[in-house]
């Protein structure tokens, strides 16, 4: 839609910093993990 932010990305360096954190999985891992699980539940 006009107006709305074409493309976004998230900035984790003050939760890496503040937090420690460090992702295990780049996004499209962590995505393909996710969507392979919720496959394994019942519907």
């Amino acid at each position: 839609r006009a107006g709305d932010i074409r493309d976004s990305q998230a900035d984790i360096s003050k939760a890496e910093k503040l937090l420690d954190y460090d992702p295990q999985f780049d996004f499209q891992k962590g995505l393909e993990i996710t969507v392979e699980y919720f496959k394994t539940l019942d519907a």
